[in-house]
């Protein structure tokens, strides 16, 4: 099994879940705005990652150009 997984993440298919400090770049909601933004994750909410619910935002993020604050999506990463 762990050579299985080796051969994925070599191959680039295989993706560890967001942690605490990572640097992210954030998709926007507003299909108007088509610019990425970084971010920095200083909150996760590990009950939400193993919701199967399409509306759970499980990371808090903060802004690397302003001061905000914003509960994202893994579809939004």
């Amino acid at each position: 099994m762990n050579f299985f997984l080796a051969s994925i993440c070599i191959l680039g298919g295989y993706v560890r879940p967001y942690c605490l400090g990572t640097t992210v770049e954030i998709y926007p909601t507003d299909t108007r705005i088509h610019e990425l933004q970084s971010a920095i994750i200083i909150k996760v909410n590990m009950d939400t990652l193993e919701s199967d619910s399409s509306g759970i935002k499980p990371y808090l993020v903060q802004y690397a150009t302003m001061n905000q604050t914003e509960w994202v999506s893994s579809n939004q990463l």
